[in-house]
């Protein structure tokens, strides 16, 4: 992996893979503290970090597209530029679902949700924080030395874990309380557990990634 960091340019494209890294982590960070001031009846400040979000998943995808300019450019080995493209698109993946999960907020009365349910529903953005987080020492640990990235993916597969049983909870909330919620509600309230539980979901695949190519380099 210190074959990327050798010239300046791939030094560049190192640094901008890193800050996109940063405002993923800034986009699930964003999210889950909106649903923690909803929670809360904070609703302005919600409001403002769902727009947060949204903005920082924009400017994620903007700087992915400059990465891909960079890569274009062709002094890296194919093989790591490979590397590098597959590894974007997944960490764009994440950014996506936290901004669909804020879209599809916009739509649904959150605040009609029972209060275990919105609690299990910030519980299971904590831990998608977490999993985000831990992706993030994954590929810092990459880039300094693979063998030490194959340790840290398994902390992320362990939150990946927990996060598969708060999901598995909220969908027996969503069914108890599906009774006093309209049908149309339940649709779009299962699309944003989708959305949340996808979140880990993407980390986890992303780590999967940073340890198949952790191997190769090893």
């Amino acid at each position: 992996m210190l074959s990327w960091i050798r010239g300046r340019r791939d030094k560049k494209i190192i640094g901008m893979l890193m800050n996109h890294m940063a405002i993923v982590q800034d986009v699930i960070e964003s999210l889950m503290n909106g649903i923690k001031s909803l929670n809360e009846g904070r609703f302005k400040e919600s409001q403002r970090l769902f727009d947060l979000c949204v903005m920082k998943e924009e400017e994620a995808d903007r700087l992915r597209r400059q990465i891909v300019l960079e890569l274009e450019k062709g002094e890296l080995s194919a093989g790591d530029r490979s590397d590098l493209m597959m590894l974007l698109s997944k960490l764009d993946m994440i950014a996506d679902w936290g901004k669909e999960a804020v879209r599809i907020l916009g739509v649904i009365p959150y605040t009609l949700l029972p209060e275990e349910l919105k609690d299990n529903i910030w519980e299971m953005l904590n831990k998608d924080y977490e999993c985000v987080k831990a992706l993030s020492e994954c590929i810092k640990a990459l880039l300094r030395a693979p063998r030490e990235a194959l340790e840290s993916t398994r902390r992320v597969e362990e939150l990946e874990e927990e996060a598969d049983r708060i999901d598995l909870r909220s969908r027996s909330l969503m069914v108890k309380n599906a009774h006093r919620l309209p049908i149309g509600y339940i649709t779009l309230l299962d699309d944003f557990l989708h959305a949340i539980e996808n979140i880990a979901d993407c980390a986890e695949d992303t780590a999967d990634l940073v340890q198949a190519i952790a191997i190769r380099r090893i």
